[in-house]
């Protein structure tokens, strides 16, 4: 992998449209995020690096009214977890990582309606 996303990010239905993936604000470094059915079933986390999102959210959350969107440092998570990039590993690939609860501070969580 030559060149690596400085950020990945986690795309997850808004907990507007499922209370399952509601989470306090600020997140605490303790939170366990619920896994999506996809995640459980593939026994890894789905991310997206930032040019991949688009695509991500056209394949995967077309029907979803609204999202959120959790931004992670790369460097960050990759100093406990293992990143698996599929793809080139850059802006054209995707990362994956075993299941985990995110110990490091959260950067950035915003959601999104698709009417917004």
């Amino acid at each position: 992998m030559s060149t690596q996303s400085k950020w990945i990010y986690k795309i997850q239905p808004h907990s507007s449209v499922d209370t399952r993936f509601t989470f306090p604000i600020p997140i605490p470094a303790s939170h366990t995020f619920f896994l999506s059915e996809l995640d459980y079933r593939d026994g890894f986390v789905h991310l997206s690096t930032g040019g991949q999102v688009p695509k991500t959210l056209e394949r995967f959350f077309a029907d979803v009214p609204a999202v959120t969107l959790l931004r992670l440092e790369t460097e960050r998570v990759g100093a406990f977890k293992r990143i698996r990039w599929e793809g080139d590993g850059d802006e054209s690939g995707s990362a994956r990582i075993a299941p985990f609860t995110l110990l490091c501070e959260l950067l950035q969580a915003r959601g999104r309606s698709r009417e917004a």
